[in-house]
């Protein structure tokens, strides 16, 4: 699709327009890589884990690879925005070309990656409150790892 767009503007094609292709090519492929991973992940793995001893043992803590991920989703995002900014700037300065393309396909990146990252954090609120409900729920998974008693916790109602 891009290439078909690419031929409106191939009066205009250089090097510099060459080297903008190649880099929306390789974020178009790292945001469909990221989505994939973040989907994997929000599937298979809950966010937070209790640590394993010292005083950490109790604190819910971030798994790595999913702080590896958030890191992942905001920098592209962040070159996302930089990219619309840039394409946006030349279009004034210099008017319509075919950096109306890159920002356009720029701006659906950074919406992409908006979304990963919303589903993301609906995600991580979701783990946020079960390891809450299971420090609070007599007999659950969580409790007997910190070891509480049943008489200690707060008590269902439903």
């Amino acid at each position: 699709e891009t290439c078909l767009a690419l031929t409106m503007f191939r009066h205009e094609i250089d090097v510099q327009t060459c080297l903008f292709f190649l880099v929306l090519v390789t974020l178009k492929c790292l945001h469909w890589a990221a989505e994939l991973r973040e989907s994997h992940l929000r599937m298979t793995e809950d966010t937070f884990e209790l640590g394993q001893d010292g005083i950490w043992s109790k604190i819910p803590t971030i798994r790595w690879s999913h702080f590896k991920l958030l890191v992942l989703l905001h920098l592209l995002l962040t070159i996302d925005v930089w990219a619309v900014a840039y394409s946006t700037r030349q279009i004034v300065e210099y008017g319509p070309s075919v950096q109306i393309l890159f920002g356009f396909e720029s701006a659906i990146l950074a919406v992409s990656a908006m979304s990963s990252i919303l589903l993301y954090q609906l995600h991580a609120v979701d783990g946020w409150l079960s390891v809450f409900y299971g420090l609070t729920v007599p007999g659950t998974r969580i409790n007997r790892i910190l070891g509480k008693a049943d008489g200690m916790c707060v008590e269902n109602t439903a």
